[in-house]
């Protein structure tokens, strides 16, 4: 019996219907005493009246006469019943017991031994028959049946009424626990509501306590984002500013370089002194450039993914996914992009763009995947229309999914931040053995400058 409501209930009605079983067992036990007590009585009382009564008739002239009148007016006396034995060949005249509404196995139980007396009935100096007299417990038993079936219903009607009470006062008084339940639910996903103030004396202060802890988990919750938008905001003005930089700065210098090596080159090859050794150089210089361009390159795409802006976000996921899959041929990479998706703003874009990336990076290098399949479109709502201020994106793959309980990474954490930030909707949901699902809708439109 784990629960504190049924304890609460239970326990009380137990011990009433133990205390009614107690009571029960007092009142049978003392019945046959009082069975007894009340035959005895019976019974002095109809052996006063039948003597009395043969006295009378010992006189009476015509005695089958003064038989018959006795026979009709036998005297009724609680406890005890009468019959008329008359003389040889006469059939008995009992008196006719009342029926009885106890059932027979309680009239067993309390009954005793029936207690027979004999009186002869002599008139006129002649014995003419005999009167029985016969003790019977039927009254009184019938009495202690009744008394039992009032007890009972008594005490039933009371324990209900009691019960009932108990229900409603329990309900009432773990009102604040099950506010409580509620309230630590809304707070474990992320919802701080604060608890109306409890009436019950003893919880008043953990509800304070919990709008106090509440409050404090708001506040934290409210700077850890206010922070993380801050710090991706920060990273990504500074990757902008730095790929901006490399692209005006760092490119022109490298194409400068790699002019006056063609032109050294075209010096030597023009026959002038110590030609072997400047085209050599030159070649060097040419390889070395080539080789700080394509770094540059990297470091560029990298930082700020300028591909977004030269193709659009579709084909630019299509040229992730076939990066890819030149990398990786024994993964079979799929993609299907929408052209509508280039809408997208710039902050919604390289939002996309980052995540794709790093949904393909953990398939690569963690999922053990035999198929990578990346899906991006408008956002269709549930009743079927589009919804075009969103665009719905799912990465999927047929990997060893994700283990019970896991414990997100700085990726996945990332990406979350991410879709946070931009107020949208995302979710993680992996079988093991059976693959991962990566579900993502942000707005179109993220609603920052560009």
């Amino acid at each position: 019996m784990n629960s504190l409501r049924a304890r609460l209930v239970l326990l009380p009605t137990a011990l009433l219907l133990l205390g009614m079983g107690i009571t029960i067992a007092f009142i049978l036990a003392d019945a046959p005493e009082r069975v007894n007590a009340e035959l005895a009585s019976g019974l002095r009382l109809g052996r006063l009246l039948v003597v009395d009564a043969l006295r009378d008739l010992a006189a009476a002239p015509d005695p089958p006469r003064a038989v018959a009148h006795f026979a009709d007016t036998l005297p009724h006396v609680r406890h005890v019943r009468f019959a008329l034995l008359p003389v040889e060949g006469g059939t008995p005249l009992l008196l006719p017991e009342p029926a009885r509404h106890e059932p027979a196995w309680f009239y067993r139980l309390l009954a005793p031994p029936p207690r027979i007396e004999l009186f002869p009935l002599v008139i006129g100096g002649r014995e003419v028959g005999l009167v029985a007299m016969r003790s019977y417990p039927g009254d009184e038993i019938a009495e202690i049946w009744q008394e039992l079936q009032l007890l009972v219903s008594v005490m039933l009607g009371l324990g209900l009424a009691i019960a009932v009470l108990l229900v409603a006062t329990v309900s009432l008084s773990l009102r604040p626990l099950r506010l409580l339940t509620t309230a630590f639910d809304r707070l474990e996903h992320g919802q701080f509501t604060p608890l109306p103030a409890l009436r019950v004396a003893e919880l008043r202060g953990i509800g304070r306590r919990f709008n106090s802890l509440g409050a404090t988990l708001q506040r934290v919750t409210a700077d850890n984002h206010l922070l993380i938008d801050r710090m991706m905001s920060l990273q990504e003005a500074e990757r902008k500013e730095l790929g901006r930089e490399l692209h005006d700065e760092f490119g022109p210098a490298l194409f400068g370089i790699r002019a006056d090596a063609a032109c050294i080159l075209r010096a030597a090859e023009s026959g002038s002194a110590a030609l072997p050794e400047i085209a050599e150089r030159a070649r060097s210089i040419t390889a070395l450039a080539d080789g700080i361009q394509q770094v540059n390159r990297q470091i560029i795409d990298r930082l700020r993914p300028l591909i977004l802006e030269q193709v659009g976000l579709a084909e630019a996921l299509r040229q992730l996914v076939d990066w890819w899959a030149a990398r990786h041929p024994g993964i079979a990479w799929m993609i299907a992009a929408d052209d509508a998706v280039d809408a997208a703003d710039e902050t919604t874009a390289v939002t996309l763009y980052r995540i794709v990336q790093e949904a393909l990076t953990n398939a690569a290098r963690h999922a053990g995947a035999g198929t990578v399949a990346v899906r991006i479109r408008l956002h269709h709502a549930a009743n079927g229309t589009v919804a075009a201020d969103a665009i719905e994106l799912e990465v999927n793959d047929d990997g060893r999914g994700l283990p019970p309980a896991t414990r997100f990474g700085f990726g996945l954490l990332g990406m979350g931040e991410r879709v946070r930030r931009l107020h949208g909707s995302w979710s993680v949901r992996g079988t093991p053995g059976r693959g991962t699902c990566i579900a993502i809708v942000l707005p179109r439109h993220s609603g920052e400058m560009n």
